[in-house]
C-alpha cells in the first residue's frame, strides 16, 4: 500500500489522479507539479551525494587496509629494532666489562712492569757492586802473593 502512494505520487488506494485532478484547482497541481519536480531533483541530489559518499567510503575503506598493512609492518619492524637494541645493550654491558677487566689486568701488569724495573735497577746496582769488589779483590797484594798457594792446591785436587 505504501509503495501504491509512493507510485501515485502519494494518492491513495482509492484515489487516483484523475479523481484527485476533478477534486483539485489548476493552480494547486501546478504547485503539486513544482514540488514533485523538487523532491524528484531532490531525490535524485540526494542519491547522487549518496553514490559519491559510498566512493568515498570505498576510498577511505582502501586507505584503511593498506595503512592497516603499513601499522603491521611498522610494528614488526619497532619489534625488530627492540630486539637489536637490546642485543646491542647487552653487547655494550658486555663489552664494558672487557674493557674494566682489561684495564685491571693492565694496571696489574703495569704495576708487576714497574716492581721488575726496579728490582731489575736494584740487582744491575748490585752486580756493578760486586764486579769493583771482585776487582778490587784481584788487585789486591794478598790476592797476588796467595796465587802461586792456589795454583798447587789446583792442580793437587785435580789430580786426587
Amino acid at each position: 500500500m505504501e509503495s501504491e502512494k509512493r507510485e501515485n505520487g502519494g494518492l491513495g488506494e482509492r484515489e487516483s489522479e484523475g479523481e484527485l485532478g476533478e477534486r483539485l484547482r489548476p493552480g494547486q497541481m501546478a504547485q503539486d507539479a513544482g514540488a514533485y519536480v523538487r523532491e524528484t531533483a531532490s531525490r535524485d541530489s540526494f542519491r547522487f551525494q549518496f553514490e559519491r559518499l559510498k566512493s568515498c567510503q570505498d576510498a577511505l575503506q582502501t586507505q584503511l587496509s593498506h595503512m592497516t598493512v603499513a601499522r603491521d609492518r611498522f610494528q614488526s619492524e619497532a619489534e625488530q629494532l627492540r630486539a637489536t637494541a637490546a642485543e646491542l645493550t647487552a653487547a655494550k654491558c658486555a663489552l664494558e666489562k672487557l674493557e674494566r677487566e682489561y684495564a685491571r689486568i693492565l694496571s696489574s701488569r703495569a704495576e708487576r712492569l714497574r716492581a721488575t724495573a726496579a728490582e731489575l735497577t736494584a740487582a744491575k746496582r748490585a752486580l756493578e757492586k760486586l764486579k769493583r769488589e771482585y776487582a778490587r779483590i784481584l788487585s789486591s797484594r794478598s790476592w797476588r802473593w796467595t796465587a802461586p798457594l792456589r795454583a798447587v792446591m789446583g792442580a793437587w785436587r785435580r789430580r786426587g
